[in-house]
């Protein structure tokens, strides 16, 4: 088992090597290797408090920049709102029907 205490640490180390990164792809580098520490301390917490031996169902996640479902770059009428909506909808409920938790950037 991990204890609250390595996780902690390992956040930790994250954030000290962001702290003297210069570079600043290195440092969205470092803000991936974040999240997916952060998705696997959440999987590991949510086994610890199930109460059953059995491993719970843990969803992946799947992460949506919103930027990236715009087929435009600028939004000018309804009819853009309406079109980038229902896009958005689309791949949003696409990701839940194949079990996804999601994380929007």
């Amino acid at each position: 088992k991990v204890s609250i205490k390595s996780s902690i640490d390992k956040f930790k180390r994250l954030s000290d090597r962001a702290d003297s990164e210069p570079s600043i792809s290195n440092i969205r580098r470092l803000i991936d290797e974040s999240k997916v520490l952060f998705d696997e301390e959440i999987n590991r917490i949510a086994q610890a408090v199930s109460g059953t031996k059995e491993r719970p169902r843990i969803k992946d996640v799947e992460t949506f920049q919103i930027k990236n479902v715009a087929k435009k770059a600028f939004l000018e009428t309804e009819d853009d709102v309406d079109e980038f909506v229902q896009d958005l909808s689309k791949e949003l409920k696409k990701a839940i029907k194949n079990e996804k938790r999601i994380r929007i950037e």
